[in-house]
């Protein structure tokens, strides 16, 4: 680990390393993990990880043969910066997200690669059947009978901050070398979160900079890394990450690119708990604290207890929601939701008071508005589905929707729009 032999990693218990001998034993190991572990070589055979063991521009011409000829979206970094994609110091984004055919990204990453100061360039989360042909059939893991999203990451030297992802993670680094330090779920309030709306990618992240810590600003940091582990891989090494651990990630070599793949164990047709937790803030933070406190003993109730005595008062075929969800209750649910939050606005004070409530329903809610938002029509509140690569628009993978989205929430960031008809190279240039 001589990358990792300086800051804070030095002192890092290392991640746990486990021999595997197929995908059965690989299966196995999957279905039994609680914490993260390493295989060597597992995906070694590879043939893009032969070709990045060539050189880089070998990689990259390998990646071209399986393009689909269409626009990428890439994030570019600051020219002189230190390939961290992070806010800027007004709580911005210190990088910018464009669109560019994938030659000529490579294009400019070939004439850059290696020079001092150039900006990081990284594509992330990149949907590898829906952006390549090809590419997944002839590097890929066999996963047994998971549903899974495969993604691939290419860029240059980066930091990317701690975040955590809803689903387990298998990453497969292909070219390059990354590093990765992993903490338990539980270490999110030691790991001093940002935002969860204003993100770089769509998940909080932790504002701690693990090159240089600010203890004063950050003091809780040195109990997170106390639990902390490390990895360091090569091509053709792996790395499984638990659903929900946190992880931060760097790429280490001039060109690096890493394949993953998402899975959850639970049905597809469950919602999300970050749209949960996003209502939530909405819906109880700010109440009175008594009131707080009785949603708590609710959400025990109905949610985290759930126990017998929360139905057995109810006849079996009235239960309705409060049974075991299927697919068909989980739409009800959605659906009851669609409806809601869609009318979920608050009337005007005067109307309260001068009595007129025949716009009312019984809910307090203004029927009167039969525009965009009426009863039915959820357009108005529909999830955020940018056209980004990589994006997941796929019924089959919509439940990892949420936990994928490696490039939502850039309500800041500095977006210079599609470059495909005007200059797809000179934007790298930073002119």
């Amino acid at each position: 680990m001589a990358e990792a032999e300086s800051g804070i990693f030095k002192d890092l218990a290392e991640v746990a390393e486990v021999r595997i001998a197929d995908a059965v034993e690989l299966d196995a190991r999957l279905r039994s993990a609680d914490a993260p572990f390493v295989v060597r070589g597992l995906v070694r055979d590879w043939p893009l990880v032969a070709a990045g063991r060539r050189s880089s521009r070998d990689a990259r011409a390998y990646l071209l043969q399986h393009h689909r000829d269409t626009a990428f979206t890439v994030t570019v970094g600051e020219q002189g910066g230190d390939g961290r994609l992070f806010y800027d110091a007004a709580m911005a984004m210190n990088f910018r997200t464009l669109r560019a055919k994938l030659p000529d990204i490579f294009q400019r990453m070939d004439s850059v690669e290696g020079q001092a100061g150039a900006p990081p360039v990284y594509l992330g989360s990149i949907d590898m059947h829906q952006f390549f042909t090809g590419l997944h059939e002839a590097n890929h893991v066999d996963l047994a009978d998971r549903t899974c999203l495969a993604s691939i990451w290419i860029g240059s030297k980066t930091r990317i901050a701690a975040h955590n992802d809803l689903p387990h993670n298998l990453a497969c680094v292909a070219v390059g070398r990354r590093r990765f330090t992993l903490f338990p779920r539980e270490q999110f309030r030691n790991l001093h979160l940002g935002p969860i709306d204003n993100t770089p990618a769509g998940r909080a992240i932790s504002m701690v900079d693990f090159h240089a810590p600010d203890l004063q600003r950050h003091p809780r940091f040195p109990e997170a890394l106390a639990h902390a582990q490390v990895a360091e891989l090569d091509a053709g090494d792996a790395l499984y990450i638990p659903a929900m651990w946190w992880h931060h990630v760097e790429g280490l070599a001039d060109f690096n690119v890493l394949v993953n793949y998402w899975w959850r164990e639970t049905p597809r047709w469950l919602g999300s708990p970050q749209d949960a937790l996003n209502h939530a803030l909405l819906a109880i933070r700010d109440l009175p604290a008594d009131q707080k406190q009785h949603w708590r003993d609710l959400f025990d109730y109905y949610v985290f207890n759930n126990g017998d005595d929360v139905t057995a008062h109810i006849p079996e075929h009235g239960r309705s929601v409060l049974a075991p969800l299927t697919p068909e209750s989980a739409d009800r649910i959605r659906a009851f939701l669609l409806r809601n939050l869609s009318h979920d606005v608050q009337p005007t004070p005067h109307r309260y008071c001068r009595g007129r409530h025949s716009g009312l329903d019984g809910g307090g809610r203004d029927r009167a508005d039969d525009g965009p938002h009426r009863r039915g029509d959820a357009g108005g509140i529909r999830r955020d589905r940018d056209d980004r690569s990589g994006g997941i628009d796929d019924p089959a993978a919509r439940h990892l929707q949420p936990a994928a989205r490696h490039r939502r929430g850039r309500f800041h960031a500095r977006d210079t729009g599609d470059l495909q008809a005007r200059h797809p190279v000179r934007w790298l240039e930073g002119r």
